[in-house]
């Protein structure tokens, strides 16, 4: 008689009386065949998804245009947020919307409320007021009854939409300022011309609140690659893709065109989406911005979602997929895509289908090659996609997944996210019957909590949203439960009838084990959230839990908890690695290692009396101690060890005592001492309880060692990187800025040097989009290059030469690179002036001899106004200038230029007189204030300077950063690594007098790697023609220098698409996003 079982490989004959063989068998191929069917789908997306990001990076399917609006061209955007009792989101989500880049009168935002709790609409009734008052054109919307929940809603409120574009938004996602920047050029050619086939444009997802939990993490990575793998494939090989819901852009006529809102189904932005493709529309998703919005944080909030999405899809299966099968608009793949993708929950019931049969199949004797390879198959295209999502470009928000090792540390969720859908299988098992069968279309919202990364993190067994109340949902727990335990039952008994012969049994038990523990969590969480006398009896079982442990240790244990050595050397280790994975240090694994080993070398007995050995210990101890601290410091981001003892033991640069005071309540962490202390009581427990805390350190120290050697790989050897810097120094040191040999009409030449103001700085006290910068013709990128006020300054006087190496700063250049030297040459009465003495770190000393400024005319005797930081006297910088204008308006040069240096916004100075002025202060409001004045000080010099009938030309050029903010690697207002966020700046000018009769109609940006040399040529273009120079000279043409910024400490390269510092052992490591300047982080998002 013909076996079945010889079909699937099985090496065991089957048993013919064994009436399981059969319908097993069977029930295993639908298992896997229905897999194959949604995989070939799946693969599809995957690989076009890969194909066109890596290969066709501009395919304009996915990439955003590069079409540009003239100021006036705009068209006009409606924004509307649908919101329903979500008070704690809602009013970010308004602010956001309202401060989108676009103008006030071409857009209008409109909040669909239909909340029913008063709270929220207070809110949101209070949140369209403010704006409103702030010329938004804001209005909340509501209507008699919340027929048809969301759709409804926008239903209801649809034909009040004026606009031809409508941006949708959720009550929770927080739109990017460039939003419809980068979505609306979209809809039109590079002509500008409308292209009307396009429908729709969707954004990708971020999360605030991705690292708020587990669960949290988990669902990240699963939108994410909804968004990186399905979204990108399915618009990039069909032109056609669901609606998000939220994110995205619509065309007015597309969504009338496509019928409308439907309330039909649960999700009525997927049904929308068919109906427009079945009448001609397109749909482009953009795959690089990002815009940022809430996951559950709990397991109530995410089973509803996942309910809701699984029982829309198949509500939409139901009423349209008929009408996409007989469309001759639609090809046979699109019919199969829009399939897979209505119908694409019933995947993973068969996935742990075919995971939990193999265990049965075997016991009853079918255990061939082809159970074995159809049982794991179905992971393989779900690891494949996590992967891809976790090194896709664009994946994470705000650059949380820049770095490679931020990435790779990722790929652990992956296995989690597999098993967490699984185990969701009769969940949505559920909400697909639903969806068959039933015609209700209740819109259950998900629960928002607003809670960010950044605050606290939260339990997903803790909220007061008790959101699902059916009883069937009970029942399904109850039957997810028994489904975990019948299975961990069988694995244990194929556990001891199979042993762990291969790589396929040892994975295939962690898969089941991984999708037991799934089912368990999922579902044991869910009954606990949601009734009393779950969480009761989850309390009885965790102290019977532990009543067996607290029992044995109590007999076994002392009870002292007195720290031994080996007890102290735990908690440096631990510590250490824990700053290590908060980022706040560079580990080197290798020499910890080491370190720990000769720590735990004893001398041995024998040598001498008690009391030599006694001595030797204690020197072994003290000198073990010594050699830790200095490992510890060259570990730190810290300075090395002997500059600072020099900075201190010197009485010139040693700062105050109440400066130092200053810094340590702005940067000591009270979450890095609780940590610390964290640690202590983990390292006392395990002491009582006798476990072994250095195993676990050098355990971890390994693996460090493991993940520095991954992440070494991805960046480019020392020497070769060393090899290109000194090539670029020797390209630099060839550049000359070409003066003109007789200078045009009369111009002065005012440089204003700014110490402490970067990009970063204003972005954190919201000035980056002041108003202030509409004042200056011309603005600039500008790399400062270094983190220190001397080095800035000799850049400065010598920029009409190349970027120098931070060495060469201080032997002699070549003569035409002294910016004054060519001044004067050409006729200029060269001054320098500054609101302080210079005597600090012989600022005033280098800049006339390396940098060949003229001696300072600052008058003796100005009244004392602040005082620096190291005690120095700083006088008020309005009255220094009046003091050089008053001699500049009595001389009789045609020509006259300044070096004009102030430190009104260093950190460190405060007012003179003021006592214990570094208490109760708030740095981030005391530097805004410091900026305001900043701003009013240079529109005082052009007013002053315009009145005298001169012509001159106002150039605003910071030193560098005032670190205002700290990161990791560096805390805030130390600036010894110049890092992006410090040295990356403006610098701009502003042409006043007669000289310049044309001036630009607004403000001029020019954008690119900028440094000290196009200072220098823009002071060049000025001297040649001052006409030109302020109205039609094209400064996009300037020199741009690559992007290197040094000094004593650190070196920082861009290469590749990466930030790369050298750390103090010569080695490189490509930074993070928080390290870097705003333009920087936005690129990353």
């Amino acid at each position: 008689m013909y076996n079945i079982t010889d079909l699937l490989g099985t090496s065991i004959a089957a048993d013919e009386e064994d009436p399981w063989h059969l319908p097993l068998i069977l029930f295993f191929l639908a298992a896997v065949a229905t897999n194959s069917l949604y995989m070939l789908s799946r693969w599809n997306n995957l690989i076009a998804a890969i194909i066109s990001t890596r290969f066709f990076t501009d395919d304009p399917r996915i990439q955003a245009d590069t079409v540009q609006f003239f100021p006036g061209e705009e068209p006009h955007v409606t924004i509307q947020i649908c919101t329903y009792n979500e008070g704690r989101v809602v009013e970010e989500t308004i602010a956001r919307a309202c401060s989108v880049d676009w103008p006030w009168n071409k857009l209008s935002v409109h909040v669909l409320d239909d909340s029913t709790d008063l709270t929220c609409v207070q809110i949101v009734s209070s949140a369209v007021a403010n704006w409103n008052e702030r010329g938004i054109d804001i209005s909340r919307r509501t209507r008699p009854n919340r027929k048809g929940y969301k759709a409804g809603n926008l239903f209801h409120h649809f034909d009040s939409v004026q606009s031809e574009f409508i941006a949708m938004l959720d009550a929770d996602h927080r739109m990017e300022p460039d939003f419809l920047r980068r979505t609306i050029p979209s809809f039109f050619d590079e002509n500008g011309n409308t292209k009307d086939e396009i429908g729709m444009v969707q954004a990708p997802w971020g999360y605030y609140n991705a690292e708020q939990n587990f669960l949290t993490r988990c669902d990240a990575l699963a939108l994410d690659i909804h968004h990186v793998v399905e979204q990108t494939g399915r618009a990039a090989a069909y032109g056609c893709f669901g609606f998000n819901g939220t994110g995205g852009v619509w065309r007015k006529a597309a969504i009338k065109h496509g019928g409308g809102w439907s309330w039909d189904s649960v999700t009525e932005d997927v049904a929308l989406s068919y109906q427009a493709y079945l009448k001609g529309y397109r749909f482009i998703y953009l795959r690089d911005i990002p815009q940022l919005l809430e996951v559950p944080g709990n397991i109530l909030a995410h089973i509803q979602q996942k309910h809701r999405w699984t029982k829309g899809f198949f509500q939409v299966f139901r009423h349209s997929y008929w009408s996409i099968l007989v469309s001759r608009k639609a090809g046979a793949a699109l019919k199969f895509e829009a399939f897979c993708h209505l119908t694409g929950a019933i995947q993973y019931t068969a996935l742990m289908i075919a995971l939990f049969l193999y265990p049965i199949l075997v016991l009853h004797g079918i255990d061939g090659p082809f159970v074995k390879g159809a049982s794991l198959f179905p992971i393989v295209e779900p690891f494949m996609s996590g992967i891809v999502t976790c090194y896709a470009k664009h994946s994470g928000p705000e650059g949380q997944y820049r770095c490679f090792l931020s990435r790779t540390r990722r790929l652990a969720m992956i296995l989690p996210h597999i098993a967490l859908n699984a185990a969701m299988c009769l969940f949505r098992t559920k909400a697909v019957l639903e969806g068959l069968f039933s015609s209700d279309v209740t819109f259950l919202t998900t629960p928002k909590e607003g809670i960010s990364d950044e605050r606290k993190k939260v339990n997903p067994l803790r909220s007061a949203n008790k959101v699902v109340r059916k009883l069937a949902d009970d029942i399904t727990a109850v039957g997810g439960l028994a489904l975990g335990l019948h299975q961990l039952l069988f694995i244990m008994v194929y556990d001891v009838h199979h042993p762990w012969n291969d790589g396929f049994e040892a994975a295939i038990r962690l898969l089941n084990m991984l999708l037991c523990c799934s089912l368990f969590w999922v579902n044991s969480s869910f009954l606990i959230e949601k009734h009393k006398w779950a969480r009761n009896l989850s309390h009885v079982l965790r102290r019977l839990y532990r009543l067996p442990l607290m029992l044995c240790a109590s007999r076994t244990v002392n009870s002292s908890i007195q720290l031994s050595a080996s007890d102290w050397w735990n908690i440096y280790f631990l510590s250490k690695l824990y700053f290590h994975f908060r980022g706040l240090m560079n580990l080197s694994a290798l020499w910890n290692l080491l370190l720990l080993a000769w720590i735990r070398v004893p001398f041995p007995n024998g040598l001498g009396s008690n009391k030599g050995l006694r001595q030797r210990s204690l020197a072994k101890v003290v000198f073990d101690m010594v050699l830790s601290f200095l490992l510890l410091w060259r570990e730190t981001w810290f300075p090395p060890l002997l500059e600072v003892m020099k900075f201190w033991l010197n009485p010139v640069t040693r700062p105050t005592g109440d400066a130092f005071e200053m810094y340590l309540q702005d940067n000591l962490s009270f979450r890095e001492i609780a940590a610390v202390a964290t640690i202590v009581w983990l390292v006392l427990t395990a002491r009582k309880y006798r476990m072994r805390m250095t195993s676990a350190a050098i355990a971890l120290l390994c693996l460090v060692a493991m993940a520095n050697l991954v992440r070494s790989m991805r960046i480019p050897s020392s020497s070769r990187i060393k090899n290109d810097v000194a090539k670029f120094h020797e390209a630099e040191a060839l550049k000359r800025v070409q003066f003109p040999s007789t200078p045009g009409a009369p111009v002065d030449i005012i440089v204003l040097h700014v110490c402490s103001l970067a990009w970063d700085d204003l972005d954190a006290i919201g000035k980056k989009d002041h108003h202030f910068f509409d004042w200056f013709d011309y603005m600039f990128d500008f790399n400062t290059v270094t983190g220190y006020s001397g080095p800035s300054m000799l850049r400065l006087l010598r920029s009409s030469c190349g970027q120098q190496a931070h060495g060469e700063l201080y032997n002699e250049a070549p003569s035409e690179c002294y910016l004054m030297d060519v001044l004067r040459r050409l006729g200029y009465d060269v001054s320098s002036t500054m609101d302080h003495d210079g005597k600090y770190d012989d600022f005033l000393e280098e800049a006339i001899n390396l940098g060949h400024a003229a001696e300072s005319v600052r008058p003796e005797g100005l009244p004392v106004e602040q005082v620096g930081f190291d005690g120095s006297e700083l006088s008020d910088p309005d009255v220094v200038f009046d003091s050089w204008l008053a001699k500049r308006s009595a001389s009789n040069a045609e020509r006259a230029a300044v070096y004009f240096n102030t430190l009104i916004l260093h950190t460190g100075s405060h007012w003179k007189g003021e006592t214990e002025w570094w208490k109760n202060r708030d740095p981030m409001k005391e530097y805004a204030d410091r900026v305001d004045r900043v701003f009013r000080l240079v529109k005082a010099i052009g007013d002053k300077f315009e009145k005298t009938g001169r012509s001159a030309a106002i150039l605003v050029v910071p030193e560098h950063g005032a670190a205002i903010r700290g990161t990791k690697i560096q805390n805030a207002q130390l600036r010894d690594l110049p890092l992006p966020r410090i040295v990356k700046s403006f610098f701009g000018v502003r042409f006043i007098g007669p000289s310049f009769p044309k001036h630009p109609a607004s403000t001029v940006r020019v954008e690119g790697s900028l440094s000290y040399m196009a200072i220098a040529e823009v002071i060049a273009n000025t001297v040649k023609d001052p006409a030109r120079a302020a109205g039609s000279l094209p400064y996009n043409s300037l020199t741009r220098t690559p992007f290197i910024a040094e000094q004593t400490r650190g070196t920082v390269v861009y290469r590749d698409g990466d930030y790369l510092l050298q750390t103090k052992d010569g080695g490189w490591m490509a930074l993070d996003s928080p390290d870097l300047a705003p333009a920087d982080r936005n690129k990353i998002l």
